[in-house]
């Protein structure tokens, strides 16, 4: 399951790198990077200081990236 999570997230990155946006005066691309934290027996707080840390992670390395813990 989780290879099939991962998939997702990175499967929305690619839409949404494949999706500009059109404005009166320019096409603007943009991508997204995604931190994602699943571990059922922590914390509401846990889990998103841990998604926090993993998206910082994602963005350091690159662009439309996916950093998850999936347990």
């Amino acid at each position: 399951i989780a290879k099939l999570e991962r998939d997702t997230f990175l499967s929305l990155c690619r839409r949404v790198e494949g999706t500009p946006v059109h404005t009166g005066e320019a096409t603007i691309s943009y991508t997204i990077s995604i931190g994602v934290c699943r571990r059922p027996g922590d914390s509401l707080e846990e889990r998103l200081k841990a998604a926090d840390r993993l998206l910082y992670q994602a963005k350091a390395e690159g662009r439309n990236r996916v950093c998850a813990e999936l347990e």
